[in-house]
């Protein structure tokens, strides 16, 4: 047994005990009715669908519920949350007791790993993607597949129902990578409510997101996001851009800037002049507002086919990619352009028809069968005032 897999199975007996504790504890602590409790990215964002259930239930019933949010870093994103809305500490005291008490658990991520959810308790999973494109679960390569899978034994039994943004975002990623059998909601993601805005509401939120990264009224932008990387594959990586921002002021005109929603690792490697977008507290108000997208294999892609936005695939690392981790369904037939090297990045981009873009990603949102439709919050309320 290899250290990694030895700290995975010590992880594994450690998360068993807590789940013992608070199993006859949390026997002790009732549930209150009207509670929620969300934390989004183990604590660590104000963010994702989580945010916007919580300003939805907020704005549509204010004083109904008492909502509470955990952070890691509570006096960090205490302005960000509403007013009313509680913050505690995430692995608190307080929050155990929170999550113990809790009639409604939301998380974009597993349930809590040491608190096994009561018969009483609705646990939402909203998740924090959509589509069907990398593997997830127990579809995806591990280095210790049996305690993983015990791992998501647990994660099945405490979800209460999972929201799925499509058709095979359920059958690929819910029912064979969680192998999850339980309850599903088709809403979309709750968080992409805000790309079906209007246009008074798009224009506001495009003008503060200009107005945070320092760019002016008439500038294009490109955002470059691509997918989280353990272990940054990075030999066959370049990027320039000085040259991407003169290859997209000749294709469409005007003046560009490139924004970077980066790893850390990845921005070491980036020339040339760019606005770094990594402490922007929400991404979907950076695709709203951007002009362009250039990613890969991240979800992200999801949310920009919704709005038809350009967006160019920069896999750099593909071959590697699909050894390591692969697809639930072919990345050439996405419908988005893929580039496996810069040069091709920027030659994509000077041959770019929008028209065809827009025909393609009609045509992906159709074969994934998608869910997304602006409405997500306000299902998700209706469904917890059913409950």
């Amino acid at each position: 047994m290899n250290a990694q897999m030895l700290k995975a199975r010590i992880k594994y007996c450690v998360e068993r005990a807590g789940q013992s504790f608070f199993g006859v504890f949390g026997k002790l602590v009732p549930v209150k009715k009207n509670r929620v409790l969300f934390y989004s990215f183990v604590g660590n964002q104000y963010s994702c669908s989580p945010k916007y259930i919580c300003n939805y239930i907020n704005k549509e019933c204010p004083g109904a519920y008492d909502m509470i949010w955990a952070f890691r870093d509570p006096e960090k994103f205490r302005s960000q949350v509403p007013a009313g809305v509680k913050v505690i500490k995430y692995q608190s005291p307080a929050f155990f007791m929170a999550h113990l008490s809790s009639k409604y658990l939301i998380s974009n991520v597993f349930p809590y790993h040491l608190i096994p959810k009561k018969k009483n308790q609705v646990m939402i999973n909203t998740w924090h993607g959509g589509g069907a494109y990398k593997k997830v679960g127990l579809t995806a390569n591990t280095s210790d597949p049996r305690s993983y899978a015990a791992t998501i034994r647990y994660w099945q039994k405490n979800t209460s129902v999972y929201l799925s943004s499509s058709r095979l975002f359920t059958k690929y990623f819910i029912r064979e990578g969680m192998q999850y059998k339980g309850e599903v909601l088709n809403t979309g993601l709750p968080r992409n409510d805000i790309l079906f805005s209007d246009a008074a509401v798009r224009e506001k939120i495009q003008t503060k997101v200009r107005q945070a990264l320092g760019l002016s009224s008439d500038t294009k932008w490109v955002l470059y996001a691509p997918t989280y990387r353990k272990d940054d594959a990075l030999v066959h990586f370049t990027f320039d851009a000085d040259r991407l921002k003169a290859a997209l002021a000749a294709r469409f005109g005007g003046e560009w800037a490139v924004v970077t929603r980066v790893h850390h690792l990845t921005k070491k490697k980036i020339e040339g002049d760019t606005v770094d977008a990594g402490g922007y507290p929400d991404m979907q108000e950076l695709l709203l507002s951007c002009d362009m997208l250039i990613s890969d294999y991240s979800s992200s892609i999801w949310d920009d086919c919704l709005m038809k936005k350009p967006c160019l695939l920069y896999a750099y690392d593909l071959d590697l990619y699909r050894d390591k981790t692969s697809f639930f369904v072919d990345i050439m037939d996405w419908g988005f352009p893929v580039c496996e090297t810069f040069d091709g990045l920027l030659s994509a981009i000077g041959t770019f028809d929008a028209d065809a873009f827009k025909e393609a990603m009609a045509r992906h949102y159709e074969m994934l069968g998608g869910y997304d439709n602006g409405t997500g919050c306000r299902q998700v309320l209706e469904y917890m005032q059913k409950q």
